[in-house]
């Protein structure tokens, strides 16, 4: 929004537009140029005014008080306070930058493998029997029966064999190199100024 088109408020509350913007030669300090109700411009320094909430100015002093200047004997001067206004604002000091590393060892690893071996032992029996017999378990070991018919005076059941079938675990040393990774940080980091800390 230019100058032009805001207005400075008064204390009393009127609006005057402002025409314009001056600095003196010299000074430091820019005058805003205001129009009175007479049609007269005003000079007034900036630092009298206080910037208003919608983007206008606010005037310590009254308007009145300027355009009554030539009707009256005595001259009101308004006395004005200058308020400080603090403020803050980000300022980069320095950059952090982060270098990350991974590293490579070797380790050995023992871990024994299991696996199952089967043992078949046959045993001879050639033993009559009455009936057949069901596969059954002696400890870790499974005995099959095995059954012929034999032609006798009369038919009987033998049993011929048993066949001992036993399961056994065994260990065997596996030994194998296996590749872990592990990871380092390096942060490094740099002020403005361009020096550089690494940690």
């Amino acid at each position: 929004m230019s100058d032009t088109s805001m207005t400075v408020i008064d204390r009393d509350g009127e609006r005057r537009p402002i025409i314009g913007r001056e600095r003196s030669e010299g000074s430091t300090v820019d005058h805003v140029i205001v129009q009175l109700a007479d049609g007269r411009p005003l000079w007034i320094l900036e630092t009298m005014l206080e910037p208003a909430d919608d983007g206008h100015y606010r005037l310590l002093a009254r308007f009145a008080d300027f355009e009554s200047v030539e009707e009256r004997s005595e001259m009101v001067i308004p006395v004005v306070e200058e308020r400080l206004k603090v403020g803050r604002r980000i300022r980069e000091t320095q950059t952090v930058r982060i270098h990350k590393k991974v590293h490579e060892r070797q380790e050995t690893v023992d871990e024994p493998t299991i696996h199952e071996r089967v043992e078949v032992e046959r045993v001879t029996v050639n033993r009559p029997v009455d009936e057949v017999e069901d596969s059954r378990y002696e400890g870790e070991t499974l005995i099959i029966p095995v059954y012929r018919e034999e032609l006798v005076l009369q038919k009987r059941l033998v049993l011929t064999e048993e066949i001992r079938i036993t399961k056994r675990r065994e260990k065997e040393p596996n030994p194998q190199q296996i590749t872990l990774r592990e990871q380092e940080v390096e942060i490094e980091r740099q002020d403005i100024d361009g020096t550089e800390h690494t940690q």
